[in-house]
């Protein structure tokens, strides 16, 4: 049994509505190489399910539409959503490549956290972003705006663009 087929398998046992979610989604969309042992998956319907093994943790509750995607005939959470439920269990990092490799943008990022305030891992989340929002793309450059900040620092831009290629930080004068 190939590993999408066990994804395959445990989505299909939860149900019609099931959607692949959490670090699996993230998995199967490709934001991270390993499947992980226990699988995530969503669906609005409460009560008992029965899933083709212990290895899989039901999450019950209604997804935005716009937060399902189909990707190669599985319901999957879209990127943004997936990317925040995966970053609170794996940490920032998980925000951070989704980011530099553009499957999300931070917009996205922030939708995708208003539409589900009370999610695990949300107030996580809500600082995450909020620290994101000053330009910087990593944890590195995170703490080096904060260095910044707490140092007086002023006139920096991060991520600024010259001639094609970007710049972590350039000082305007």
């Amino acid at each position: 049994e190939t590993d999408r087929t066990r994804v395959r398998a445990a989505v299909a046992s939860v149900g019609k509505a099931a959607t692949l979610s959490g670090v699996s989604a993230a998995w199967w969309l490709g934001l991270i190489d390993r499947l992980p042992a226990t699988l995530s998956v969503t669906t609005p319907a409460k009560g008992h399910h029965r899933t083709v093994g212990s290895d899989v943790d039901i999450h019950c509750r209604r997804l935005h539409e716009c937060d399902v995607v189909v990707v190669d005939g599985l319901r999957v959470t879209a990127p943004a959503l997936t990317a925040l439920e995966a970053a609170a269990v794996q940490g920032v990092r998980m925000l951070d490549n989704a980011l530099l490799r553009k499957r999300v943008t931070l917009d996205q990022l922030d939708a995708a956290h208003a539409r589900y305030p009370r999610r695990r891992g949300a107030p996580w989340a809500r600082q995450t972003l909020a620290a994101m929002r000053n330009g910087t793309r990593s944890e590195a450059e995170r703490i080096v705006a904060e260095v910044f900040r707490d140092a007086d620092i002023t006139g920096w831009i991060a991520n600024f663009e010259i001639h094609g290629h970007p710049w972590d930080f350039v000082f305007e004068e």
